[in-house]
């Protein structure tokens, strides 16, 4: 899909949400055809510096763009093996650039975000379409239902995310509608349920498979009457606030119905599902947990200055670099007020869904890096 359409010429990598507030960061390119070749280039001009860097081609495109902790030695590598993916993106490079990222940190989220906004033709991992996020809500209809999807609307009683699409997502919710009998029909169908009037006291004859097999109870052919559904919906609510007990009950007695007719295929049936709405039990621990991420991550530069980074329920929403920082001491008024208006903004980050999978991600790898952070002061995360 991206080869469908002209591409414009790459000119530079463009203003950026993540880097850190009013500081310049340094940008070079090396060319092709320059003193030396690239090589040589690489080896004198590039800094050894954390940043990002991208490779051009013979159109001017920009067909890939990596990050590194010391460029200079990351772009070195491309020419150290001849049967690799760098070989061939250096043999198709007419020009190299860089751009440095103060820290590793602002380079792993930099470099996604060039990436989402050139989508080079060589990325494969980090493209937000490729990975975009999904949320699992609760319908606002008369008898709610769970489903999935990719952007969230006000109109739905409950969202949980977001989430990276998975295998095991998709699982898990067609397991609770099946385990507890809901609906997953569209929006749109009409629900009779079995105390409720109809015209001349026929019941509409709209029902589905899954109702006619008895894994769903049919609110919209009167298969069940409200307080029996709403019964059933609470009990989802429960599962997906941590309360999983209930739901697993009903398939712990299913499967040991199976066991004892000796059935230890359909038994083993049921123990998977089992398996798997415990695994995504864990995920919606993981992703409530995304929310409460709001603390102010520091780290201190190689020229003595420290940059102070604020994420706030998982997106980085202000960064600043300072002369000074002392972790036990508070932040001054001007760095707060201006965390406070940036939290105001809900456009501060375009792509701040995916951001926060990203950022779990920096402080799951780099463990150590929670060291270098502080709770922030009351009244602002």
């Amino acid at each position: 899909m991206r080869d469908l359409f002209p591409r414009l010429e790459f000119t530079g990598f463009g203003p950026s949400r993540v880097l850190p507030e009013g500081c310049e960061t340094v940008c070079g390119q090396i060319k092709k055809n320059g003193p030396g070749g690239l090589k040589h280039q690489v080896k004198v001009l590039v800094p050894k510096e954390a940043g990002i860097y991208g490779i051009v081609d013979s159109s001017g495109i920009l067909i890939y763009v990596g990050k590194a902790k010391n460029l200079r030695k990351r772009l070195q590598s491309y020419f150290l093996k001849k049967k690799s993916k760098e070989r061939k993106l250096i043999r198709r490079a007419t020009l190299i650039c860089w751009q440095t990222c103060f820290s590793e940190f602002h380079a792993f989220l930099r470099e996604i975000e060039v990436i989402n906004l050139f989508l080079p033709s060589a990325n494969v991992m980090g493209v937000a379409h490729r990975l975009r996020p999904v949320y699992l809500v609760l319908t606002s209809s008369e008898a709610p239902a769970i489903k999935l999807v990719k952007k969230l609307s006000s109109k739905y009683l409950e969202a949980y995310g977001p989430f990276n699409r998975s295998k095991t997502l998709r699982n898990a919710v067609s397991i609770l509608n099946e385990t507890l009998g809901l609906r997953d029909c569209a929006e749109k169908t009409p629900i009779h349920f079995a105390n409720q009037k109809t015209l001349l006291g026929l019941l509409p004859l709209f029902g589905c498979m899954r109702h006619e097999i008895g894994n769903c109870l049919g609110p919209c052919a009167g298969g069940c009457d409200k307080k029996s559904y709403l019964a059933k919906l609470a009990q989802l609510k429960g599962y997906l606030k941590g309360e999983v007990g209930p739901v697993l009950e009903i398939l712990r007695m299913q499967m040991s119905e199976f066991a004892n007719r000796l059935q230890f295929e359909f038994a083993g049936l049921i123990k998977q599902k089992i398996h798997t709405l415990e695994v995504f039990a864990q995920i919606l621990l993981k992703v409530k947990d995304l929310g409460k991420l709001n603390f102010l991550y520091w780290q201190k530069l190689k020229n003595g200055m420290f940059v102070i980074n604020i994420i706030h329920e998982g997106v980085l929403v202000h960064s600043e670099i300072v002369e000074q920082f002392d972790s036990k001491r508070s932040l001054s008024k001007p760095i707060l007020e201006k965390i406070r208006l940036k939290m105001k903004d809900s456009n501060q980050v375009l792509w701040a869904s995916f951001q926060k999978l990203l950022i779990q991600r920096w402080f799951k790898k780099m463990k150590k890096e929670l060291e270098q952070t502080i709770s922030l002061p009351k009244g602002i995360g």
